[in-house]
């Protein structure tokens, strides 16, 4: 099989970090993979990812199994924990946003 991680806005991978596609469970789901580079990229997303889950933990607004819609707003709310200090002029990639805050 040959998976990669798709390169979207953070929006939609968490929609596909909690809720998978027709196609692939919940990415949150992935344990093995078969490159040391999907290893890191499992890393970078994960780290971003836990950011948003830690922010909605603590505002006891996470829910395991979400709905599309409960997706979109836990998404909404949970955004602040990746929220940049510049914003830029155009939308980020999610690679890029982990990348940004992992430097920071």
């Amino acid at each position: 099989m040959d998976f990669k991680f798709p390169t979207c806005l953070p929006a939609v991978i968490f929609q596909l970090w909690m809720r998978g596609s027709d196609k692939h469970p919940p990415l949150r789901s992935l344990k093995r993979f078969p490159s040391e580079h999907l290893r890191k990229r499992f890393a970078d997303l994960k780290y971003l990812m836990l950011r948003i889950e830690k922010y909605l933990l603590a505002n006891n607004t996470f829910n395991e199994k979400p709905t599309v819609e409960e997706c979109e707003r836990m998404y909404q709310s949970g955004s602040t924990a990746i929220a940049l200090t510049v914003e830029p002029q155009r939308p980020l990639m999610w690679q890029t946003v982990a990348k940004r805050l992992r430097t920071t």
